[in-house]
């Protein structure tokens, strides 16, 4: 019964001379976790946003103060300052930056008087998500433009909604962990088990066990074993790498 082991040890010692395959067993399912956390569903980061401050005053600062705790807090944006207007429209243009903010240099004043300010914004409608985005994150900002402090008692007044959700709320790319996993696990298997199996046909390997004292039950039990073996290594890597990530 210990006969099967010789067919285990020779395949692992195949699999673990060919790094080529450990390697693209480990990195394509985790490539695959990446590439489909980034394309569907998943939250934009660190969209590029020039800011043209031609104002410099105090409302003008207090929008860039928001604006950096969107950067430091949710992340949806990076902020790029910038004192020239071409260069700001010519980076986007480049692709560098995916919107840019201008504050003329009245804001400030137009606030002061009441008449509301105005501010430009242009923005890459190619991308229109990223642009969505970023426009959405400096419209919460000129909300609270003009709240120097957060009130510590809630309005008795006020009506409120209280949200409740029924089910735990689960990260878009950690719902793909097991998908990732299972996609390791196929890859292992088609690396070792079959793929070991056509090799020795085609190298005529599988011939020469006739002439030892394996069987038949042998052979296949040291294949099942060591493809069960590999494949659960690879899907513990890649469930490690993959919590890393996500």
């Amino acid at each position: 019964m210990i006969r099967f082991l010789a067919i285990f040890e020779r395949d692992l010692r195949r699999f673990i001379r060919n790094p080529i395959v450990i390697v693209a067993s480990v990195v394509m399912p985790i490539l695959y976790l990446i590439i489909l956390g980034s394309s569907f569903q998943g939250e934009l980061k660190n969209l590029s946003l020039a800011v043209v401050d031609m104002d410099s005053g105090p409302y003008a600062k207090r929008i860039v103060e928001l604006l950096h705790a969107v950067e430091a807090g949710p992340k949806t944006v990076r902020m790029y300052h910038l004192s020239d207007q071409g260069s700001a429209m010519q980076g986007l243009r480049d692709g560098i930056f995916k919107a840019v903010l201008i504050i003329p240099s009245d804001f400030s004043r137009d606030v002061i008087h009441g008449k509301g300010g105005t501010l430009g914004f242009f923005m890459d409608n190619a991308e229109s998500i990223s642009a969505n985005s970023i426009r959405l994150s400096i419209l919460s900002a000129l909300s609270d433009i003009k709240n120097e402090f957060i009130s510590v008692r809630e309005e008795r007044t006020k009506t409120k909604l209280r949200e409740i959700e029924l089910y735990k709320k689960i990260d878009y790319d950690q719902t793909l962990i097991p998908g990732v996993v299972i996609m390791a696990i196929f890859l292992g298997a088609m690396t070792t088990g079959v793929f070991n199996i056509v090799m020795d046909k085609f190298l005529g390997i599988d011939e020469s066990h006739f002439l030892t004292p394996l069987t038949k039950l042998d052979i296949v039990m040291g294949l099942v074993v060591s493809g069960v073996f590999i494949t659960t290594i690879i899907a513990i890597f890649v469930l490690f790498f993959s919590s890393l990530i996500t």
